[in-house]
């Protein structure tokens, strides 16, 4: 695995995301917002994190950007990238800060974490989108052996002699012998 010092445009196109965003991170003590007024100090924080790794994979050899964190100053980025590129740059700084054995406890996987979020949140269809707290449709009954389809219940006298007159109307009606109507409530033709 190899691992580089991220670009300040780098930088700054993840925190530019994450002011638009109003993006906070917990710093160990309490919720810190990115804002345009914080965002130097917020990239530094990366920037370092970012050289702690490059000096860990490499044995201290940073490749002249030992001071990069210091001389680092926020420019909003161009424009604000969409969430997807955000979420592969969050990747990208992730890929390029993970070298040491306590990465995922820094401030600065916080932050890579908390713009992660936001990007998630910003996705197409995301906020309509099914899966907040999944539930079955209907919870289905348990049965202890299989189903199958319900027996109609038996007629009532009344009613086995009105589907016999319907059923001896509707095959006259038709020039057909005349149908039996039995008591498991289905119909015989009788010929």
């Amino acid at each position: 695995m190899s691992a580089f010092v991220c670009s300040n445009d780098h930088i700054d196109a993840l925190l530019t995301f994450a002011i638009n965003s109003s993006v906070s991170y917990w710093n160990g003590t309490d919720r810190t917002a990115i804002t345009r007024h914080n965002a130097t100090e917020v990239g530094a924080i990366l920037i370092d994190e970012n050289l702690r790794s490059v000096g860990e994979r490499y044995r201290g050899d940073l490749g002249g950007e030992d001071n990069a964190a210091a001389e680092y100053v926020f420019r909003t980025f161009g424009h604000v990238p969409d969430a997807v590129a955000v979420l592969k740059g969050c990747s990208c700084y992730d890929y390029q800060a993970c070298e040491t054995d306590d990465y995922n406890k820094s401030v600065a996987y916080t932050i890579v974490d908390a713009i992660r979020a936001a990007a998630i949140r910003r996705l197409p269809g995301y906020e309509n989108a099914e899966g907040w707290e999944f539930r079955r449709p209907q919870a289905q009954p348990v049965y202890s052996k299989p189903v199958g389809p319900a027996r109609p219940a038996p007629l009532t006298p009344g009613q086995k002699a009105a589907a016999t007159r319907r059923a001896r109307a509707a095959a006259r009606a038709a020039g057909a012998p005349a149908p039996v109507v039995s008591d498991s409530s289905t119909t015989k033709m009788e010929f």
